[in-house]
């Protein structure tokens, strides 16, 4: 550091600017002197050298404190629990799915139409040949607005 400084930095301000760089093990001792920095060097080099092989690596066999075995049996039930839930709500889901009733898709979409049953003949809608109701009553119910006849629910205006 002195070296680098090229005499433009006071002994003082380099000294503490050197003692603030080291372990605090090393600034203790060496705060209290006044020699000069050379010294002081010389005198971290022996402490650094002392504290060196001076680690402490401990190891602690730590016991769960008592209940907390019971409260992690109590997350991991509650878990459990949780997901045989959630599994129940996608099946029903996807079995809503299954049965729901909606538009096939024409083959211009990219989907290929399937073939239709020859025990259950439909319309190109999707709706039952033998069906009563317009497209809109069969997919809308009581909230259908464009009744088309021929319609059990059309009325003439």
């Amino acid at each position: 550091m002195k070296e680098l400084s090229a005499d433009r930095i006071s002994d003082d301000a380099l000294k503490t600017l050197w003692l603030q760089r080291l372990p605090v093990s090393a600034r203790t001792v060496l705060t209290c002197s006044t020699d000069p920095i050379d010294v002081l060097a010389t005198m971290a080099d022996r402490i650094m050298d002392m504290n060196a092989h001076q680690h402490v690596n401990a190891v602690e066999n730590r016991q769960a404190p008592p209940g907390r075995g019971d409260d992690i049996a109590r997350l991991t039930q509650a878990v459990a629990s949780l997901t045989a839930r959630l599994r129940q709500l996608e099946d029903s889901r996807q079995s809503g799915r299954r049965s729901s009733r909606s538009r096939t898709r024409s083959s211009s979409a990219g989907h290929s139409a399937r073939a239709r049953s020859p025990s259950a003949p439909s319309t190109t809608d999707g709706r039952p040949d033998d069906s009563k109701e317009c497209f809109y009553h069969w997919k809308f119910g009581a909230g259908a607005r464009h009744c088309r006849p021929p319609c059990i629910h059309y009325k003439k205006n």
